[in-house]
């Protein structure tokens, strides 16, 4: 696990499939998706700012405009809508600023693992779900309302697609002294909600 390659450059399509995951994962917190982006560098180097702005561009792109098949893109649009993926990122262009620095030091992962934990208990626990949402939908796919990014990825292990934030999940998934009120809340809801596939 130590023995990662650090990449000067990650190609186009790595770093559109990066920035899109960063702002999934956060689920809207700007301090987590710096958190994120920071481990992406901590693995992979710093990246050039003006590459990193192109990919925000074209994702943002093809996100509102509809182009391609891409599955994981088609999710973005039903995860965040497509103009708040532009209105709330573009906004904040800063946090995408943590991937342009060198970070030596390892992250500390916890913090990464709580982010996502409170994230998902504000939307499953206090928000009674996620909105613009289709209730038909259940378990492992975004458009379900009660969807748990800590339970499908974490706990579940499945992967992103992208090489980089699947090595960063591994990371996390060694973070085991993680036990907060949020996180055992969160499973007690998802269950409730998943009957049929509970954890």
């Amino acid at each position: 696990m130590e023995n990662f390659e650090r990449k000067n450059e990650l190609s186009e399509r790595e770093l559109e499939q990066i920035v899109f995951l960063s702002f999934m994962f956060s689920q809207g917190s700007g301090i987590l998706q710096e958190r994120l982006l920071e481990a992406i560098t901590y693995f992979s180097g710093p990246q050039d700012r003006e590459r990193v702005k192109q990919a925000f561009e074209k994702l943002s792109s093809k996100l509102l405009t509809g182009e391609g098949k891409d599955t994981s893109l088609s999710e973005a649009k039903i995860h965040a809508g497509g103009e708040r993926i532009r209105t709330g990122v573009e906004s904040q262009l800063y946090h995408l600023a943590s991937l342009e620095y060198d970070v030596l030091e390892e992250p500390d992962f916890r913090h990464i693992v709580a982010g996502i934990w409170d994230a998902d208990y504000h939307y499953l626990c206090e928000s009674e779900g996620r909105p613009n949402r289709n209730t038909s939908f259940k378990a492992d796919s975004i458009q379900d309302p009660f969807f748990s990014f800590g339970i499908h990825y974490l706990l579940r292990h499945n992967e992103t697609g992208n090489k980089q934030f699947n090595l960063l999940l591994e990371k996390l998934r060694d973070v085991t002294e993680i036990n907060d009120s949020a996180k055992i809340t969160v499973i007690k809801k998802y269950n409730e909600t998943h009957p049929d596939t509970p954890l």
